[in-house]
């Protein structure tokens, strides 16, 4: 029986199961070979081979029947895959919150900061995504898709203010913290300036709760729009479900669930952001030919500087909002030695 799989082209059906199969003996190996304190390393490699795998089944649909009919690839056998890999990132959040709940039931210091102990690859990864994810993967990218590359700018902005926060704010807020015992901003506020009568207290609460509940909805908003594009649910239905998850996690778990979840976050979107730009480019011909149809299309487009200075200034402006965000400045709080803020400056932004 002469076999239909002649090249690695003709495998394109299979192409997430050859990535989940090498990557699973990758991680075998590793897993033998590193040293133990280093172990957590391949639980990350782990869950980042689980995003990319996933991202690959939704966004390279090949369909087709190889090796002699035995593996068959349809839409049906792609919803399961999904659901079966969304199900288990789902099953590995709600896990992480319930990991978490003992850490954090030790007191009220490790429900709200981690008990200031926390790694500072996740403070790194935690802070710049609890302040950019649906932002930059739903904003950012229809940003870029009506305006064009100068939408960089945003980010541009963004990462020199996280920069800046990350060497300078970061280290006096946790010093200040460590000093006193905060475990909130409003804490620090009343450590430092004394309130007698708790009259800073409540309106420094009133601010957050006003401002943040507007942000919280926001994103919720996002995690039910991505719901009902990937799994073509109902967009109330997704808002919900993604309060629903995120509340589960958060109140169980407390900082170190939202921390780790954050983290797990970031991977799922570093694979996103790098995988379908790479494929989207790989089906229309390269960078070579979509360039050239866009410059066809409207010049400017593909200019970062096209833009006006008032539209360029604006942009790179959104930065100054990272100062006035109490979850990514908790972040700060959290790490386990100030000296390690530079490194996670660097492996953040």
């Amino acid at each position: 029986m002469n076999s239909d799989v002649t090249d690695f082209a003709s495998l394109a059906p299979a192409y997430p199961e050859v990535l989940m199969a090498v990557g699973i003996l990758v991680l075998l190996l590793l897993g033998v070979v590193i040293n133990k304190e280093r172990s957590a390393l391949v639980s990350w490699l782990a869950v980042g081979l689980l995003a990319a795998t996933g991202l690959l089944v939704m966004l390279q649909p090949a369909d087709g029947v190889i090796f002699n009919g035995l593996f068959i690839a349809d839409s049906f056998g792609r919803f399961m895959k999904v659901l079966v890999i969304g199900g288990a990132g789902l099953a590995l959040i709600l896990a992480i919150g319930a990991l978490s709940a003992r850490f954090s039931s030790r007191g009220i210091a490790h429900y709200f900061v981690g008990g200031r102990s926390m790694n500072r690859w996740v403070v790194a990864l935690s802070a710049v995504v609890s302040g950019r994810s649906a932002w930059l993967l739903l904003g950012v990218t229809g940003m870029a898709w009506s305006m064009g590359v100068g939408a960089i700018w945003a980010v541009v902005g963004y990462t020199a203010v996280e920069l800046v926060l990350f060497l300078t704010l970061a280290r006096r807020l946790r010093q200040v913290a460590g000093e006193s015992d905060a475990v909130t901003l409003t804490d620090i506020f009343v450590a430092r300036l004394g309130d007698p009568r708790g009259h800073l207290r409540l309106v420094l609460t009133a601010v957050i709760l006003l401002f943040m509940g507007a942000y919280v909805a926001a994103q919720f908003t996002g995690g039910g729009k991505a719901m009902a594009a990937g799994f073509g649910l109902d967009p109330a239905l997704g808002i919900l479900l993604t309060a629903g998850i995120v509340l589960a996690y958060t109140v169980v778990g407390g900082f170190l669930a939202v921390s780790l979840t954050d983290t797990l976050q970031a991977l799922f979107m570093l694979a996103a952001l790098v995988l379908i730009p790479l494929l989207a480019l790989s089906g229309q011909g390269g960078w070579g030919v979509v360039a050239a149809e866009v410059t066809r299309a409207d010049g400017a487009f593909l200019d970062p500087l096209a833009l006006g200075a008032g539209a360029l200034f604006g942009l790179v402006a959104i930065g100054l909002g990272s100062p006035g965000n109490p979850h990514i400045l908790v972040r700060y709080i959290s790490i386990d030695d100030e000296r390690n803020l530079r490194f996670a400056a660097l492996a953040g932004t």
